[in-house]
């Protein structure tokens, strides 16, 4: 699934994989447009195909020369290959992208872009980067989780990747001094949240965007997340040394009573 740059429609984009190594595969860059239809009928259909090859009654072969000369030095993908090949493709990553590059670009009504994310909800919470997010985290809310809080989340979640997207881009892009976040971090932290940044950044050079003068807020807000991240990691560090003191405790009660 992925959004039209110009319209914010849903639409649905095929890609390229190239294998790079022993169960590890890179996305190609695709030309914008060339690999598009209308809607989510295919996005659809091929996430029930992903389902359908990790089927373990299913065989799955790389091409349909393979299939058919089974036996022959020919063999079907394992099931470890054939998930390394299925979690290679970026399904919440590109839409998610496409997201965060229309939200800076402001080419399309928020309306739109919130109706259109409502409706890849579903689609993303099947996917493996919600699973990956699916964390205890105790004072925050993750789109991946779902429910009626999904969407506000996503769009809480957006508008700090686009934060950290406007810096990173200043930084890569446009060769501006480094402030209080480094490139690289950045990189990461928007890897880890599922924005693809080289895809970003081809978009926003298509949308000729260029950065305002609100580095200042940007900073803000990825300063705030940064000590809500802290206080959450002490507070889940606090809950693990409780947790593990009431256990203690219980244990040696119960050693006395015996």
């Amino acid at each position: 699934p992925a959004l039209d740059y110009t319209t914010g429609a849903l639409v649905s984009e095929s890609v390229k994989l190239e294998e790079v190594g022993e169960g590890l595969y890179k996305v190609l860059p695709v030309p914008s447009g060339s690999n598009r239809s209308p809607g989510l009928s295919a996005a659809a259909a091929a996430q029930a195909l992903r389902d359908k090859v990790q089927d373990k009654r299913v065989r799955c072969y790389l091409s349909r020369r393979g299939a058919f000369f089974d036996g022959l030095g020919q063999s079907p993908l394992s099931s470890s290959e054939t998930k390394a090949l299925v979690s290679s493709i970026p399904c919440a990553e590109v839409a998610l992208t496409d997201a965060a590059v229309l939200l800076i670009a402001g080419s399309v009504p928020t309306r739109q872009l919130e109706e259109s994310l409502a409706a890849l909800l579903p689609l993303l919470a099947q996917s493996e980067l919600a699973e990956r997010l699916k964390t205890w985290r105790p004072y925050s809310k993750s789109w991946s989780q779902g429910g009626k809080h999904a969407l506000p989340a996503l769009l809480k979640d957006l508008n700090l990747r686009c934060a950290q997207l406007r810096e990173w881009y200043r930084l890569e892009a446009k060769g501006d001094m480094q402030g209080p976040f480094e490139k690289a971090k950045l990189r990461e932290e928007l890897r880890k949240a599922g924005i693809d940044v080289e895809r970003a950044r081809r978009a926003l050079a298509e949308l000729k965007w260029e950065p305002g003068a609100d580095r200042a807020l940007d900073w803000g807000m990825m300063s705030g997340h940064a000590n809500r991240a802290t206080v959450e990691k002490v507070a889940l560090g606090t809950g693990i040394v409780a947790a593990a003191g009431i256990l203690a405790l219980g244990i040696s009660q119960a050693t006395a009573s015996q």
